[in-house]
């Protein structure tokens, strides 16, 4: 079983994606996205009912649950026997929590898995290894897009998603980094220019584009992104650069 999060919900078994038809309805694809954001807790049915059926009345709502969970585990498992305990979607009580065993790939699983390995690389001391760079370089590219970017307005996918969109942006900021450390600066540009294009706010992209530029030999561009930091701050929240920022800046300037 492999699922993908990270853009929208997607689920292969095998080699074969499950077409949309498989699903049998939408509320089970809704359901296993609900179960898959809370996959480190478990979940209690009326709470299922209320973020998915909050407008039905308690007993259609329960009847919904069992209905769904039925589709949803038919498409996990569709060769499951008759009458035997689903082997990815477990019941505690009346409480239900998915649990993929080893071999269920979860494209969110390994890229903060690839992060936290290279965090701790780099606590470690050994920023400059080929390791750090190759663990940053395949977990961003895991990161084809924002967190259950299908499911955007409901409720129960903010947290995680804002959680998940600024491990990405920090991944990003220190590759960025290693990258100019390295003196590779044309590919630490490219990727200051992927997180402003995600957040036009994130100085810390703005500051290590100045720099890149500036040892590019390139000072005009450097002092236009100040310029465009300015701008965009002003626009979207409103404020000033922070001081380190403006540091960089008449650093470049002279």
């Amino acid at each position: 079983l492999r699922i993908q999060v990270l853009e929208r919900l997607r689920v292969w078994r095998g080699g074969d994606e499950v077409e949309a038809r498989a699903w049998q309805r939408k509320k089970a694809q809704q359901m296993l996205a609900l179960l898959l954001t809370n996959r480190h807790r478990w979940l209690l049915r009326e709470q299922i009912c209320d973020w998915l059926w909050a407008d039905d009345s308690e007993a259609d709502a329960e009847t919904q649950f069992k209905v769904t969970l039925n589709a949803l585990n038919a498409v996990l498992e569709p060769a499951r026997p008759p009458r035997t305990p689903p082997f990815y979607i477990r019941r505690q009580g009346g409480a239900y929590r998915f649990c993929p065993p080893d071999g269920v790939w979860i494209d969110v699983v390994e890229f903060e898995r690839q992060l936290d390995a290279a965090r701790r690389r780099v606590a470690a001391g050994e920023g400059d290894s080929a390791e750090v760079h190759e663990q940053l370089a395949l977990a961003l590219s895991l990161y084809q897009g924002d967190y259950l970017g299908d499911y955007l307005y409901e409720d129960w996918t903010r947290e995680e998603r804002e959680r998940l969109s600024n491990r990405y942006l920090e991944a990003a900021t220190l590759l960025a980094e290693l990258l100019l450390k390295r003196g590779q600066l044309s590919e630490s540009i490219r990727f200051c220019e992927g997180i402003l294009a995600r957040d036009p706010c994130w100085e810390d992209a703005y500051r290590l584009l100045m720099r890149a530029y500036s040892r590019q030999g390139n000072r005009r561009q450097a002092l236009a992104t100040y310029e465009r930091c300015v701008r965009n701050l002003r626009a979207y929240l409103d404020v000033a650069p922070l001081p380190q920022t403006t540091k960089v800046y008449e650093e470049v300037k002279t």
